[in-house]
């Protein structure tokens, strides 16, 4: 699998879009198309760790096709990725924080297992 290639499925496992990586590169939209097509070999080494982030997948897997797009990891969410996370309002993410350890709780209440 070529880099664009990686690339592409990368865009389409994360739900983004060309326009989304090339905001976060740095780059033109035209630029993200022509790596994609195989026009141009890869991205420069930050513009390509600042699309991994976006897209959420490992910079070593986008670089060279090592490892895997998604290695396991800790982040729990499948429909939200962590940088669109960091973009809610601290407020909001205050009271998401107390939901999810309130329903932790709950469950443990429920088992027997809350100490």
């Amino acid at each position: 699998m070529s880099y664009g290639q990686r690339l592409e499925a990368a865009i389409k496992l994360a739900n983004s879009s060309r326009a989304e990586v090339a905001k976060a590169a740095g780059i033109t939209v035209q630029a993200v198309g022509q790596c994609i097509r195989g026009e141009t070999e890869f991205l420069k080494v930050d513009g390509s760790a600042k699309a991994a982030a976006l897209l959420d997948v490992d910079h070593l897997w986008l670089a060279t096709g090592e490892g895997n797009p998604r290695p396991d990891r800790a982040w729990p969410f499948t429909l939200i990725l962590p940088h669109q996370y960091r973009q809610l309002d601290a407020e909001f993410k205050r009271h998401l924080e107390n939901d999810i350890a309130g329903e932790w709780m709950r469950v443990q209440q429920a088992n027997g297992t809350l100490r």
